[in-house]
């Protein structure tokens, strides 16, 4: 809890992931996927509940074990075209007790640092009159453009120096963190994103590709 804020957290974790099978669960450096995220909120001082929303048996069973609360995700949102904004409003429908934001945590981002989590939930809350929801972001560092007719076209000339371009920012999966009140009553799409930039390349990693799992897996061996 922080400035008597009830906070909740929500991992979402489906059993059908496509690029990487049983992905949440995989063993990563001693321990499953998943268990890095769940015990990054459980030692979170701030955080006061952590949930995981799946409708894989296996999943629920090992997150158990790991000292989450589990809700059981319907079908319909355990689909690849589901949103994550419906399985925070589903958690929310299932979850009684109340509270005030609910901090999302992608199992696929096991690098995030304790203190990445509390300067994101203590930065929003500060601030959450301005914004609705608030979004991790990674400044996007090279030149880009675009392939047209099979001809490269990029988005500024050749002769631009990286560091005199316009500072641009791609979407990460390190956190995320909603206004519990604004999606258990949302109808209209939220506006006021609140942006939360996630300087370490290392914390900005979405293992996405068994590419990005060796990463990742190398990184944690590292450390120990």
């Amino acid at each position: 809890m922080y400035k008597n804020k009830k906070i909740i957290s929500l991992i979402p974790a489906r059993g059908g992931s496509k690029g990487i099978p049983r992905k949440n669960i995989r063993d990563l450096a001693g321990k499953p996927l998943i268990a890095y995220s769940i015990e990054q909120s459980i030692s979170c001082e701030l955080i006061d509940r952590t949930y995981v929303s799946t409708e894989d048996e296996e999943i629920a069973g090992i997150s158990r074990k790991c000292g989450a609360e589990i809700i059981v995700r319907p079908p319909e949102f355990a689909t690849d075209t589901a949103k994550t904004e419906d399985v925070v409003k589903h958690a929310l429908t299932v979850i009684k007790e109340k509270s005030d934001i609910i901090v999302l945590l992608q199992p696929t981002s096991p690098l995030r640092k304790q203190k990445t989590i509390e300067m994101a939930i203590t930065t929003f809350i500060d601030n959450m009159q301005k914004y609705d929801f608030l979004m991790p972001l990674h400044k996007a560092e090279l030149k880009r453009g675009k392939i047209e007719n099979r001809i490269y076209v990029p988005e500024v000339k050749e002769e631009t120096r990286r560091q005199d371009l316009d500072e641009t920012f791609f979407e990460c999966g390190t956190i995320f963190i909603y206004k519990s009140d604004l999606i258990r009553g949302k109808e209209k799409p939220m506006q006021k994103i609140m942006p939360f930039v996630i300087k370490s390349r290392i914390e900005a990693l979405d293992i996405d590709s068994e590419e990005d799992f060796r990463l990742a897996e190398n990184i944690l061996l590292a450390r120990k």
